[in-house]
């Protein structure tokens, strides 16, 4: 009893540094990075909607065809905070910080789904140090964009449906469940992976006999779906009415597709080379294709670099380069023809090395995803082979979560086949899926110790590198006002 007391205290403590960690990590990028610096201007939507008071029409600006609920949040806060007496020069990174705010919720999200899952210590705690060291996220918590809200919503819903599972669909649970749901369809259009989890997971419940049928049951579940759903249809009459098509796009404003540079043998499904993005980390001619490549490298190092490029001068470089990405030029090269086997960007040794280090040592989590997703799915859903009708119901809805996700990113990619479109970025909504396959994955070797050990230590190794990482860029950007870069005299209103 002694023993096992003494366990728990060690991963008890393991998971409070490595919260601390993410939370120290996400809020200093957010501090140093200046707030435009983002993949898409997210500010003008809320600063139409303060000058107007009303949403913005889907084609007024370049992300106004997003759904409202992250901007009219945004503008909430800024009125509060005028009203407060906050200098308007401040506002754009006080915005800015609350995003990286839903950041840090949506970690602690993933550490209490984790909880509700009959899972070993050992891999709960390695599978949430992966998700608090996960570049990507800690690059989307510094960014002032709408894709955190969403993240932390479609988390929040998959807690929610969890409870609401746990409870027997109590009326507070399916309320709150109901809340949750709407909010993130109305976040962002990746968000609407909501809808297919829950027809799935409300499905599972009934045929795994998780709740018993019941005419009081239906009604309750009725209810919890019918603002969503009422809501959400009123939405997209008012879209075919107003624009012709029940999700607008920016499309019409300027098409990427045809823009932006891309590999002339198209993107590929089915193939998976880590090893160029080890060799060359960044977007690069030639490197723009493969879809999992793409995926895994921008999950684990800054390839579609928004970050780095701060830490390896020169700068006139990267301003052919970015023009480069948009289509508007060749490559500059820096030698010129290119010579094989040179690598012509200007980042550092050091870049390299840590970049082929998360790169290479974020396999093992993928390894042990795929072999969590493997068992769960074929042992327990196919086989049969599951131990409870709970267990194969929360299986369910990670599994759909995880399926909806990639064929909405798939369909983007083929609507733009770009490498833009290709972003490790949009699966932050299946974070919680990630961590709970992975976790299952890890929970195989938990009676092998010496396994164990080797697979601790070369993850610890994959989070001080990491550190490493983000240290890297911090120290970079610490030279830098905020204000001085790219947009010295923006102001929100």
């Amino acid at each position: 009893m002694g023993q096992q007391v003494k366990h728990m205290k060690k991963y008890t403590s393991f998971t409070i540094i490595f919260f601390l960690c993410a939370v120290v990590l996400r809020i200093s990028l957010c501090w140093y990075n200046p707030p435009q610096n983002s993949f898409d201007d997210h500010f003008t939507p809320i600063k139409l909607i303060l000058e107007t008071g009303d949403i913005p029409a889907k084609d007024a600006c370049w992300q106004c065809y997003q759904p409202p609920v992250f901007y009219y949040v945004s503008a909430i806060f800024v009125r509060a905070f005028l009203a407060m007496g906050i200098n308007k020069i401040y506002l754009p990174k006080i915005l800015q910080f609350i995003n990286c705010f839903y950041a840090i919720l949506t970690i602690y999200l993933i550490y209490l789904i984790l909880n509700k899952l009959k899972i070993p210590d050992f891999s709960k705690i390695l599978s949430f140090g992966i998700i608090c060291f996960l570049p990507r996220h800690i690059y989307m918590s510094a960014m002032h964009s709408n894709d955190t809200m969403t993240c932390l919503f479609v988390s929040l819903f998959i807690y929610l449906l969890l409870v609401a599972i746990e409870n027997k669909f109590s009326f507070l649970s399916l309320f709150a469940l109901s809340i949750s749901m709407t909010i993130a369809i109305f976040t962002k259009y990746t968000a609407l992976v909501v809808i297919p989890v829950a027809i799935v997971g409300f499905a599972a419940v009934f045929l795994y006999r998780v709740v018993t049928p019941s005419k009081k049951t239906f009604a309750v579940l009725i209810l919890a779906l019918l603002l969503p759903t009422i809501l959400f249809g009123v939405h997209l009459k008012n879209n075919i009415d107003n624009y012709g098509k029940p999700l607008p796009w920016n499309d019409n404003l300027l098409n990427t597709a045809v823009m932006q540079s891309n590999d002339r043998e198209g993107i590929n499904y089915f193939d998976f080379k880590p090893w160029k993005y080890v060799n060359n980390p960044i977007v690069s001619p030639g490197q723009m294709s493969s879809f999992w490549t793409l995926i895994h490298s921008g999950m684990w190092f800054d390839t579609e670099p928004k970050f780095i490029f701060f830490a390896n001068p020169p700068s006139e470089w990267w301003l052919e380069y970015f023009s480069w990405l948009r289509g508007e030029r060749k490559y500059p090269y820096i030698y010129d023809p290119p010579s094989k086997g040179i690598i012509n960007n200007p980042l550092s040794s050091y870049s390299r090395l840590l970049g082929a280090e998360l790169i290479t040592l974020g396999l093992i989590p993928l390894s042990f995803f795929i072999i969590g997703l493997y068992k769960t799915i074929f042992r327990t859903l196919i086989f049969r082979k599951g131990e409870n009708s709970i267990d194969c119901t929360e299986i369910c809805i990670f599994a759909s979560l995880l399926i909806s996700n990639i064929a909405g990113i798939i369909y983007l990619t083929i609507r733009a086949p770009v490498y833009s479109s290709i972003k490790a970025l949009y699966f932050m909504n299946s974070l919680s899926a990630f961590s709970v396959f992975t976790s299952v994955g890890l929970s195989h070797i938990e009676r092998n110790s010496h396994i164990k050990k080797i697979v601790a230590l070369l993850l610890i190794s994959l989070f001080l590198f990491s550190c490493l990482h983000i240290i890297q860029i911090c120290y970079a950007l610490k030279s830098f006002s905020f204000f001085d870069i790219f947009y010295k005299n923006y102001k929100l209103i």
